[in-house]
């Protein structure tokens, strides 16, 4: 799987490279954060004005693009790569953001935090019981995990894609039920499950979960 996760790493940052290249800064930020903003919106979650959040698997444009008055922490392991080569990101941006270079299975959190966000990135991950885990351990009593998913619509080709490079980008091919049960397994109550679009082969998947 690390040889795996590896190549996967490469290939994320060839895609960021490659997505970002001709785009302008300014209006593709407008757009990202009206995406986020209609995300959220469509569940009915809004961030309260002065929590804590950690937004795990951050990317170059994640959801602490549209989090000005919070508390951010933002962790990436290729946040050093988005700073030197990926236009559209600039730290200085946000001010309020705390950026840490760092695998979500490997962040050594000193609190935790009212929301916990990680979207599209627990299929990214090394280890996916570890970053699990670490992501319960990172909310706090009552507070709030919002873990958006890419999951197969078909078990047969999720058993295919783990055997071959199907989905190069993503180490880890599993379906709805698999992730609902990685959620509760590591302690947190799943209050939603929302199919956010369905594609052909994925569903994109928004599920809010409580630790309590």
């Amino acid at each position: 799987m690390k040889t795996r996760w590896l190549i996967a790493q490469w290939f994320e940052r060839w895609w960021w490279k490659r997505y970002t290249a001709h785009k302008d800064k300014g209006a593709y930020l407008i757009w990202k954060k009206q995406y986020w903003r209609n995300l959220f919106d469509s569940i009915g979650f809004h961030f309260p004005v002065s929590a804590t959040v950690l937004d795990a698997g951050c990317g170059p444009a994640g959801t602490f693009i549209i989090l000005p008055t919070q508390q951010v922490t933002a962790i990436d392991p290729l946040l050093d790569y988005y700073r030197s080569s990926i236009t559209v990101f600039h730290e200085a941006d946000y001010p309020n953001v705390t950026f840490v270079n760092v695998a979500i299975e490997n962040y050594h959190p000193i609190v935790r935090y009212d929301v916990v966000c990680c979207m599209n990135a627990i299929n990214h991950v090394s280890s996916l019981q570890q970053a699990m885990q670490k992501l319960s351990d990172c909310v706090a009593p009552g507070g709030t995990l919002l873990l958006s998913v890419d999951a197969h619509n078909f078990s047969g080709l999720k058993w295919l894609f783990r055997a071959i490079p199907g989905d190069i980008l993503h180490p880890h091919q599993l379906d709805k039920a698999d992730y609902l049960k990685l959620v509760t397994d590591h302690g947190l109550q799943v209050q939603q499950c929302v199919r956010v679009h369905r594609e052909l082969i994925f569903s994109y998947w928004l599920i809010v979960a409580k630790k309590g």
